[in-house]
């Protein structure tokens, strides 16, 4: 099917909670597999804490969105746009 959209973006406060809450952390992988599975980007939203973004990295979510990394902006970061102190390579 033909969706007219290309990204799915993940709640701030499913990425909020994902540290801390199993439901959040589940619902995070389902979004992200499906994601995947029809070719779209998943982008964490509100990133806001080092500890949110390192997380999202883990579960290899490759954009994010959130005062942490700037002002609000037309596209999201990538991982080759964010300082090097934030966002370690090899978790």
């Amino acid at each position: 099917k033909n969706l007219p959209a290309d990204i799915v973006k993940l709640d701030g406060d499913l990425t909020r909670q994902a540290e801390d809450e199993a439901f959040s952390q589940v619902m995070i992988d389902a979004v992200k597999v499906l994601s995947k599975g029809i070719g779209f980007a998943t982008v964490a939203e509100r990133l806001e804490r080092i500890s949110e973004l390192k997380f999202a990295q883990s579960q290899g979510i490759l954009y994010g969105q959130g005062y942490l990394l700037g002002r609000p902006r037309p596209q999201p970061w990538t991982q080759d746009e964010v300082p090097t102190e934030l966002f370690a390579r090899n978790p």
